[in-house]
């Protein structure tokens, strides 16, 4: 099997297979999978699906799984990572170059085959290493697409009414220019270019803004807790002032109650000495009026 260009295995490969994706179906949170591997991660799921990667939950399209946007993108890096070799068919053998006029990739062998045969000799192709770096690009040497309806037909247009491209043959008979708009691919890519560029510009804006709201949002998350613990602090001060001031105002009522008291048990000795007297004079008038009473002449 063909090794993926630098910097796109990771995008090709399922997050849950870990193969290289097969009919890739994207979340909203932008990550892929193959259809048949999705679909089986949500069976039992009836309204929501969680992405394998993020676990954020998205709703399931009323069409199920395959409603999901296709990545047409990760489709594109995955033709170019994939080369299965054009000549004999291997899929088991390293791509090792890419022959103009055979219309594909060929393995090890077949490259000594071109070189030894004469008929094949003349045949150009390119070290698949230079494509995979960059050094020559995959689009200047592969051949132009041709239509699937109408064969050796070049794909040179795009219909916009429709979304698709098409030959000139289909121009006439099932995209006709009276009742779609049609314009030439160079044209269809250009204006598809801008667009994207467009978007990548606004999202990096949105990226930006973004993350400046999770700095933000990191700033008043750290405030917060400085203030939780300022406020703390604070509680634990005052606290600790009140019970201070409610020992201190305890210890000024005790003190007056216990000079209350002193006061009042003075005055209550005092009484009590005056009882006792009285109690002792009347004691010794009831002797005296006892004895009287016994021994006394008329």
């Amino acid at each position: 099997m063909a090794h993926a260009k630098p910097g796109t295995k990771d995008l090709t490969d399922c997050g849950i297979c870990l193969l290289t994706i097969q009919e890739p179906k994207a979340l909203p949170c932008l990550h892929s999978y193959c259809l048949k591997c999705l679909s089986q991660w949500a069976q039992g799921k009836k309204d929501t699906v969680r992405c394998p990667i993020c676990s954020q939950e998205f709703p399931i399209p009323s069409e199920g799984i395959k409603g999901f946007i296709t990545n047409f993108v990760i489709n594109t890096l995955c033709e170019r990572c994939t080369a299965p070799c054009s000549s004999c068919g291997a899929t088991d053998s390293k791509a090792e170059a890419y022959c103009t006029d055979c219309g594909g990739f060929i393995c090890e062998d077949c490259v000594g085959i071109h070189r030894r045969q004469l008929i094949l000799q003349d045949h150009n192709t390119i070290p698949y290493i230079d494509l995979q770096s960059g050094k020559v690009d995959i689009k200047s040497v592969v051949k132009k697409q041709c239509c699937k309806e109408h064969k050796g037909q070049v794909l040179r247009f795009y219909c916009k009414t429709c979304g698709v491209l098409i030959c000139h043959e289909c121009t006439v008979i099932d995209h006709p220019a009276s009742s779609h708009s049609l314009v030439n691919l160079k044209h269809a890519t250009k204006e598809q270019r801008s667009e994207v560029k467009q978007l990548m510009t606004d999202c990096s804006k949105v990226r930006d803004m973004v993350e400046g709201f999770l700095k933000s949002a990191e700033e008043v998350k750290h405030n917060l807790e400085k203030s939780l613990v300022k406020a703390k602090a604070e509680l634990h001060q005052a606290a600790d002032a009140a019970r201070d001031r409610i020992r201190q105002k305890e210890k000024e009522q005790e003190a007056e109650l216990s000079q209350a008291a002193a006061v009042s048990k003075k005055q209550i000795e005092a009484q009590k000495e005056s009882l006792q007297m009285q109690q002792t004079r009347l004691q010794t008038a009831l002797q005296m009026a006892t004895e009287v009473t016994q021994t006394g002449s008329d």
